[in-house]
């Protein structure tokens, strides 16, 4: 069983990676825009874009959160066999 003060500092670490990623994606999305502003282009380049940052957002977030879990869908409490997500 982890202690309390280890599931808290792992909560704490996982938050803190999250938000960093977020900032990171956040910053990105920006990149994208300045670009959209300096060389001008159509919806459909505009669309075919954005597609591809929301499958990289999809893609960095779901591989983040399996490393974060430890590729780990769902824990089991091995005490008493619960299911912990």
């Amino acid at each position: 069983m982890m202690a309390v003060s280890a599931a808290i500092s792992e909560q704490a670490a996982s938050l803190g990676v999250s938000i960093l990623i977020g900032g990171a994606l956040f910053l990105l999305y920006d990149i994208f825009r300045i670009f959209r502003r300096v060389v001008p282009h159509g919806n459909f380049w505009i669309g075919v874009e954005d597609f591809f940052y929301w499958l990289c957002c999809t893609a960095v977030v779901f591989v983040t959160r399996m490393r974060l879990w430890r590729f780990n869908l769902h824990k089991t409490n091995a005490a008493n066999e619960e299911l912990v997500i």
